[in-house]
């Protein structure tokens, strides 16, 4: 198992790193990297996608294939942060209805060279307005790809596999089978699958694939991938994830009092108790955030970490079940419906 990652606080919010929000990046990106380390996030999400193709982030890239340098060096990461180098499957499907790449060991070799600490096996998303037929082709493909990675790593770097699935049913099949590889040692699920379900449905069915996982290999973690519904957390952690990520932090504001990501202009007069906060008593998260984007950031920042650090304690002490009760009780009462022993 890598070092860096065997170490790395669980469960935990990993901050995303991505073009896609459709935010110029360009003047924040010292600030962005400086305040994930700076407010006790010691993990990142990137992706190759970005990393090759991005208009910012490309030149990050560069200095991966070009100058040989690691994707800590390039960005400047301390050693000990544990950087996880997503495929960017789902960018490319979004940006070009395609995937870039037709072979995994294309993306393979990249995060090999990135000497990332968590290697995220190429993926086929699927989609909600696509064919059946054609998602459950991705599904397969998805599969295949991680079968090819299996056979040819070793077990110096954790690889992680996303499950993919167009219903409930076919989203565990496809968690089971990627959680069979002997070298995948995390299964990531998208947050947003299975698509047109409810999110007590989405809950449930990761609960499923956790039992289901159990049954092969205890010690496999999960990961949610791109889930910043802060209200869920505790839920997750209920159902066996280790780590959840989510670019949302980037271009939008933490609103402490419903725990959800407000956009511009929404105005969030709300007072906050984050580290960020405490500094300007008496300001609200509003006036605090329009003292600039750098105050945004560190102010999401600190309010991430505050939630995760409260769900540890919780689940250290063997509160967690009480806590997400209170942390979101119409969501907990109807999910007792389905698991009374949650």
């Amino acid at each position: 198992m890598n070092i860096v990652y065997s170490k790395l606080t669980r469960p935990a919010f990993i901050p995303s790193i991505s073009e896609g929000i459709k935010l110029d990046l360009t003047k924040l990106m010292p600030h962005v990297i400086s305040a994930i380390q700076d407010f006790g996030h010691d993990s990142v999400m990137l992706s190759v996608y970005d990393l090759t193709y991005g208009e910012l982030l490309s030149s990050y890239g560069k200095q991966v294939t070009e100058d040989r340098k690691s994707v800590k060096q390039s960005f400047g990461f301390k050693n000990d942060t544990t950087v996880f180098l997503d495929s960017g499957g789902l960018e490319s499907i979004k940006l070009h209805g395609r995937l870039l790449w037709n072979d995994p060991l294309d993306v393979y070799a990249f995060q090999e060279m990135a000497k990332a600490d968590v290697w995220v096996i190429l993926d086929h998303p699927t989609q909600p307005r696509v064919q059946v037929e054609e998602n459950k082709r991705r599904i397969r493909e998805t599969i295949e790809f991680a079968r090819t990675i299996n056979k040819i790593h070793d077990f110096s770097v954790p690889l992680a596999a996303v499950a993919h699935g167009h219903d409930q049913e076919s989203l565990i099949e496809c968690a089971k089978e990627l959680a069979r590889l002997e070298k995948v040692q995390i299964v990531a699920i998208p947050a947003r699958e299975p698509f047109g379900t409810s999110m007590e449905t989405k809950l449930l069915t990761l609960f499923k694939i956790r039992a289901a996982i159990n049954e092969i290999d205890q010690d496999k973690h999960i990961h949610i991938l791109g889930s910043a519904r802060m209200k869920l957390w505790p839920f997750y952690v209920l159902g066996g994830v280790s780590t959840i990520d989510a670019t949302d932090w980037l271009a939008y504001k933490a609103n402490p009092e419903n725990l959800s990501w407000d956009r511009h202009p929404k105005i969030v007069n709300a007072f906050c108790d984050c580290k960020v906060c405490k500094r300007f008593p008496g300001k609200t998260v509003e006036e605090i955030c329009s003292m600039g984007p750098v105050f945004r950031l560190q102010h999401n920042l600190a309010l991430t970490k505050l939630i995760t650090d409260r769900i540890r304690k919780q689940l250290t002490s063997g509160n967690l079940r009480d806590y997400a009760r209170k942390f979101n009780p119409k969501l907990y009462t109807n999910l007792m419906k389905y698991v009374p022993n949650l």
